[in-house]
């Protein structure tokens, strides 16, 4: 976990460098490819990733995408980022 942390956190640092206005984290290439359902620890996983990369460019609107066409993952990873999305549906976060 700390590798895929330090570098989307380093991602970050160099997308916010290049003038880039908003930010996604996604766990592409994720094994097995589930459908329809994620576990706690994918939802954990994201969390992390996102508190770190939301911690390093606050001033960024930041996107969560969990695949794979899942339903909008509950918990912490939605209190996080700016915008969430599924692969079936993108949904503005209210909190």
């Amino acid at each position: 976990m700390s590798e895929i942390v330090s570098k989307a956190v380093s991602e970050a640092r160099l997308y916010r460098q290049a003038g880039l206005d908003a930010l996604m984290v996604e766990n592409m290439h994720d094994t097995p490819y589930l459908r329809g359902v994620v576990g706690s620890e994918v939802t954990a996983a994201m969390t992390r990733v996102a508190c770190e990369v939301k911690s390093t460019v606050p001033e960024l609107p930041l996107g969560v995408q969990i695949l794979a066409g899942t339903r909008p993952p509950r918990g912490g990873v939605t209190l996080v980022a700016s915008r969430r999305r599924c692969d079936t549906c993108s949904l503005p976060e209210e909190v």
